[in-house]
């Protein structure tokens, strides 16, 4: 499947950048109307529209390789010649590589084509509040060198970004890094390529993306981090084939990101997809968006916590320390004991997910974060959802536990920034990142 997503909204069609692109060869970046488009909007003199051809057949190369020439002329309607030239570009670039004859239906075998998929890389940035994890990742989303470094003090975020991407460049050749993608929680200015708040992380302000682009001399971009795994689950991982899903995050803060007929959803500003402040209890605790009774407050997991301690389990300093969350809540929630933490806490969640999707008409909501490898919370939540909505007479979206893990994020940013580079990726062998 050919991972590309296109991020929907006004903004992301201007000062934020040309659209993401769709699964069709048919987007902003590539095929008949990205040509009419270029020409139409006076980028139409010759190297643009020879650039725009290679993007073209490189994209149908990551989709249907190995295929020959003869075959991308007739999927792309553009002339062989035409073809012929965009290829001997490719290779002389060393994307593209000849791999060999294909079958003949009459005449000379052809030719057969494929990518040099590790001809071009991208460091895909993830910034944590405990840590700030980055990978080396080529065009078929693999890595081989992924560094998760410590983030004693959050104020540190983007020195600890600067030095992840430093490492990785020292022990990579740099030649093949066409640019960053940064994912980071909270309201972002794409164009800006910053932080703007990140609440649950008192972060304000922070140019992560446009300092790390300063920095190291590559462009890089910044999406909010539950919208690029979402990108990476809908690629490679539960939301594969879907083309509408909503992917949640439960987890020190909760957020979701949203995909609507194979496109993720943005927004007119940007900033779709704060499930977590979404009000479920009017007179509920006050949160750090300024707000009250906010999702996020009632179900995230320094609350969770709190409420197992205060039903006198304690179980968290149960566990060795750095303790596994999942494998904790996944042996409470399968216990025979009655647990009405996470029973309140799956009813609370419950609710949230019925009203998104209500609003959204997703074929599955895929639920990630501390919750996602205890499979009886996840079925407590599915009932819940399923008890809200039995008056509507429709289908109920199954929910389903990610895939990748935190891999999602990585990937997502990684595609994200071979898509804004011109390039694409395709996971063959699943996500390693």
């Amino acid at each position: 499947m050919l991972c590309r997503r296109e991020f929907r909204g006004a903004a992301a069609l201007s000062e934020q950048g040309t659209a993401y692109g769709s699964a069709q060869a048919t987007d902003l970046f590539f095929g008949q109307k990205g040509i009419l488009r270029a020409m139409a909007g006076g980028a139409g003199d010759l190297k643009s529209i020879q650039e725009t051809n290679r993007r073209l057949v490189l994209q149908m190369l990551v989709k249907q390789a190995p295929v020959s020439r003869a075959t991308i002329a007739r999927m792309v309607q553009l002339s062989p010649s035409t073809i012929t030239n965009a290829v001997a570009e490719l290779i002389a670039d060393g994307v593209v590589r000849e791999v060999g004859a294909g079958d003949s239906s009459g005449g000379r075998k052809p030719i057969l084509l494929d990518v040099n998929w590790g001809a071009r890389h991208v460091l895909a940035v993830s910034a944590e509040a405990d840590r700030i994890s980055a990978a080396w990742v080529n065009l078929q989303l693999q890595s081989d060198l992924r560094l998760d470094l410590a983030l004693e003090r959050r104020e540190d975020c983007l020195a600890v970004a600067q030095e992840a991407v430093a490492r990785l460049l020292r022990e990579r050749s740099p030649r093949t890094a066409v640019g960053i993608g940064v994912a980071a929680p909270g309201l972002l200015d794409r164009g800006k390529g910053a932080i703007v708040n990140a609440a649950s992380y008192g972060w304000r302000d922070i140019p992560l993306a446009a300092a790390l682009e300063d920095t190291f001399g590559l462009p890089a971009w910044i999406e909010n981090d539950v919208n690029a795994a979402a990108l990476g689950e809908g690629c490679a991982g539960a939301g594969r084939g879907l083309g509408d899903f909503a992917y949640v995050l439960v987890d020190n803060a909760v957020g979701a990101g949203l995909v609507v007929d194979g496109r993720l959803a943005l927004g007119a500003m940007g900033n779709a997809g704060e499930f977590g402040h979404m009000t479920i209890d009017w007179n509920g605790e006050e949160c750090a968006c300024g707000g009250r009774g906010c999702l996020e407050r009632s179900v995230c997991w320094p609350v969770v916590r709190r409420r197992l301690e205060e039903e006198g389990l304690d179980a968290a300093r149960e566990e060795p320390v750095p303790y596994d969350r999942r494998a904790l809540l996944h042996r409470l929630s399968s216990s025979r004991r009655e647990n009405r933490a996470l029973r309140t806490t799956a009813a609370m969640l419950g609710a949230g997910i019925a009203s998104l999707i209500n609003l959204t008409d997703p074929r599955a909501v895929i639920l990630e974060g501390v919750f996602s490898r205890a499979p009886a919370f996840i079925d407590w939540v599915q009932a819940e959802v399923a008890r809200r909505m039995r008056g509507l007479q429709r289908d109920v979206p199954p929910i389903l536990p990610g895939e990748l893990g935190d891999a999602a994020t990585l990937a997502g940013a990684a595609v994200m920034a071979f898509e804004r580079s011109g390039l694409s990726a395709r996971a063959v062998d699943g996500v390693r990142v």
